[in-house]
């Protein structure tokens, strides 16, 4: 007997043929259920097209590509160094700065380096967020290693041009409150 090989299934004909058939068509059954099922998981992994984006998301999503776009084009001195022999970015904060350094004209280029273009200027816009973070939790430190030196709030409040002691403390607070919240 003859095999058939169906859009859907298979079917076979009589004897050894048979018994080879149905190995085959099982075989076939088995490799589009299993292609079926990647198509299913890509297409369940992949996000809704027709729903937006989060911001915040993709900006996430971003940050180290940001950060290693920058370093590679952008860095000098030891941070220049540290990618060449570790592949070590700069830090958010470095990062930024140096992007804003060379886009204002207040820093020169490295001979050979590239100008500042837009997507330099997206990666840096990118790291914002994480270099406020540096830096609040730099604030947040120095507020506690202030407070366990004994200063009262309302020298910290001078040292921070704050007008009062609660205005001191409250910044704390916030700091701390933010400081929990981006923690995993």
């Amino acid at each position: 007997g003859a095999a058939r090989w169906g859009g859907s299934g298979c079917s076979s004909g009589e004897g050894d043929w048979l018994t080879r058939s149905r190995t085959a068509c099982s075989a076939w059954s088995k490799q589009t259920s299993i292609r079926e099922q990647r198509i299913v998981d890509a297409m369940s992994t992949e996000p809704d097209p027709f729903t937006r984006p989060d911001p915040e998301q993709a900006r996430r999503a971003r940050a180290y590509k940001a950060l290693f776009r920058i370093t590679e084009r952008h860095a000098t001195g030891t941070d220049r160094a540290r990618w060449e022999e570790r592949r070590m970015p700069m830090a958010p904060h470095d990062a930024v700065r140096r992007i804003a350094d060379l886009a204002a004209g207040s820093a020169l280029p490295d001979e050979g380096a590239p100008a500042v273009d837009q997507a330099d200027l997206t990666a840096a816009l990118t790291l914002v967020p994480l270099a406020r973070a540096e830096f609040d939790q730099m604030e947040s430190g120095l507020l506690t290693m202030a407070r366990g030196r004994e200063m009262t709030w309302q020298e910290i409040a001078f040292g921070l041009g704050l007008g009062t002691a609660q205005a001191a403390r409250q910044r704390h607070e916030r700091l701390q409150a933010r400081g929990e919240d981006e923690r995993p």
